[in-house]
Protein backbone atom coordinates (compact mmCIF):
# COMPACT_ATOMS: atom_id res chain seq x y z
CA UNK A 1 0.00 0.00 0.00
CA UNK A 2 2.61 2.50 1.06
CA UNK A 3 5.98 2.97 1.04
CA UNK A 4 8.09 2.44 4.83
CA UNK A 5 9.18 6.29 4.72
CA UNK A 6 5.36 7.34 4.08
CA UNK A 7 3.78 4.67 6.45
CA UNK A 8 6.45 5.75 8.99
CA UNK A 9 6.25 9.67 8.45
CA UNK A 10 2.43 9.07 9.18
CA UNK A 11 2.83 6.62 12.01
CA UNK A 12 4.99 9.17 14.03
CA UNK A 13 1.51 12.03 13.38
CA UNK A 14 -0.87 9.33 14.07
CA UNK A 15 1.38 8.82 17.33
CA UNK A 16 1.54 12.63 18.41
CA UNK A 17 -2.10 12.80 18.95
CA UNK A 18 -2.20 11.94 22.17
CA UNK A 19 0.63 14.15 23.43
CA UNK A 20 -0.81 17.07 21.33
CA UNK A 21 -4.06 17.40 23.10
CA UNK A 22 -2.44 17.05 26.14
CA UNK A 23 0.01 19.73 25.63
CA UNK A 24 -2.82 21.90 24.28
CA UNK A 25 -5.77 23.18 21.62
CA UNK A 26 -2.82 24.70 19.49
CA UNK A 27 -0.84 22.22 19.71
CA UNK A 28 -3.36 19.57 19.26
CA UNK A 29 -5.17 21.76 15.84
CA UNK A 30 -1.90 22.09 14.28
CA UNK A 31 -1.19 18.06 14.73
CA UNK A 32 -4.56 18.06 12.95
CA UNK A 33 -3.95 20.46 10.46
CA UNK A 34 -0.31 18.48 9.75
CA UNK A 35 -2.02 15.36 8.86
CA UNK A 36 -4.52 16.73 7.05
CA UNK A 37 -2.38 18.57 4.55
CA UNK A 38 0.28 15.50 4.48
CA UNK A 39 -2.84 12.74 3.80
CA UNK A 40 -4.12 15.27 0.75
CA UNK A 41 -0.79 15.89 -0.47
CA UNK A 42 -0.28 11.98 -0.97
CA UNK A 43 -3.42 11.25 -1.74
CA UNK A 44 -2.97 13.53 -5.13
CA UNK A 45 0.25 12.35 -5.83
CA UNK A 46 -1.09 8.89 -5.80
CA UNK A 47 -4.08 9.69 -7.60
CA UNK A 48 -5.77 6.83 -5.58
CA UNK A 49 -9.43 8.53 -4.80
CA UNK A 50 -11.27 4.46 -4.47
CA UNK A 51 -11.59 5.53 -0.95
CA UNK A 52 -14.42 8.14 -1.66
CA UNK A 53 -16.93 5.45 -2.41
CA UNK A 54 -17.19 4.51 0.71
CA UNK A 55 -20.74 5.19 2.20
CA UNK A 56 -19.65 6.93 5.45
CA UNK A 57 -17.57 9.31 3.98
CA UNK A 58 -20.38 10.17 1.47
CA UNK A 59 -22.67 10.94 4.15
CA UNK A 60 -19.97 12.78 6.46
CA UNK A 61 -19.53 15.31 3.09
CA UNK A 62 -23.41 15.66 3.16
CA UNK A 63 -23.23 16.69 6.74
CA UNK A 64 -20.92 19.39 5.50
CA UNK A 65 -22.63 19.98 2.45
CA UNK A 66 -25.87 20.46 5.21
CA UNK A 67 -23.54 22.54 7.61
CA UNK A 68 -22.57 25.10 4.54
CA UNK A 69 -25.91 25.08 3.21
CA UNK A 70 -27.26 25.77 7.28
CA UNK A 71 -25.10 28.30 7.71
CA UNK A 72 -26.24 30.44 5.26
CA UNK A 73 -29.52 30.31 5.78
CA UNK A 74 -28.78 31.19 9.41
CA UNK A 75 -28.55 35.09 11.16
CA UNK A 76 -25.07 35.56 11.37
CA UNK A 77 -23.91 33.63 8.46
CA UNK A 78 -20.15 34.87 8.58
CA UNK A 79 -19.87 33.55 11.91
CA UNK A 80 -21.24 29.89 11.52
CA UNK A 81 -20.01 29.51 8.15
CA UNK A 82 -16.37 30.23 9.61
CA UNK A 83 -17.22 27.71 12.22
CA UNK A 84 -18.29 25.23 10.07
CA UNK A 85 -15.79 25.43 7.33
CA UNK A 86 -13.79 24.29 10.43
CA UNK A 87 -15.06 21.29 10.55
CA UNK A 88 -13.80 20.06 7.36
CA UNK A 89 -10.65 19.34 8.91
CA UNK A 90 -12.49 16.69 11.07
CA UNK A 91 -13.61 15.36 8.43
CA UNK A 92 -10.15 14.81 6.69
CA UNK A 93 -9.30 13.25 9.33
CA UNK A 94 -11.44 10.44 9.64
CA UNK A 95 -10.57 10.18 6.00
CA UNK A 96 -6.92 9.50 7.21
CA UNK A 97 -7.73 7.16 9.91
CA UNK A 98 -9.80 5.22 7.70
CA UNK A 99 -7.71 5.30 4.93
CA UNK A 100 -4.35 4.33 7.63
CA UNK A 101 -5.94 1.93 9.86
CA UNK A 102 -7.07 -0.11 6.94
CA UNK A 103 -3.35 -1.36 7.01
CA UNK A 104 -2.48 -3.91 9.92
CA UNK A 105 0.37 -3.27 11.19
CA UNK A 106 0.20 0.44 10.73
CA UNK A 107 -3.16 -0.14 13.47
CA UNK A 108 -0.54 -2.44 15.59
CA UNK A 109 1.93 -0.22 16.19
CA UNK A 110 -0.07 3.27 16.40
CA UNK A 111 -2.45 1.44 19.60
CA UNK A 112 0.93 0.28 20.89
CA UNK A 113 2.13 3.47 20.99
CA UNK A 114 -0.92 5.19 22.17
CA UNK A 115 -1.00 2.35 25.17
CA UNK A 116 2.32 3.57 26.10
CA UNK A 117 1.72 6.98 26.10
CA UNK A 118 -1.90 6.84 27.91
CA UNK A 119 -0.11 4.57 30.80
CA UNK A 120 2.59 6.48 31.31
CA UNK A 121 -0.01 10.10 31.76
CA UNK A 122 -2.51 7.42 33.87
CA UNK A 123 0.59 6.71 35.83
CA UNK A 124 1.76 10.60 36.11
CA UNK A 125 -2.02 11.31 37.44
CA UNK A 126 -1.79 8.81 39.92
CA UNK A 127 1.26 9.34 40.86
CA UNK A 128 0.60 13.47 41.50
CA UNK A 129 -2.14 12.73 43.46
Amino acid sequence: MLNNKTNTYFLILFSLIPISIIAGPSISLANIFIIDISFLVLIFLKRDFNFLKSDAIKYLFLLYIYLIFNSFISIDYEMGLARNLGFLRFIILFIAFNYFLGEKSFLKNMLSIWAIIISFVLFDVFYES
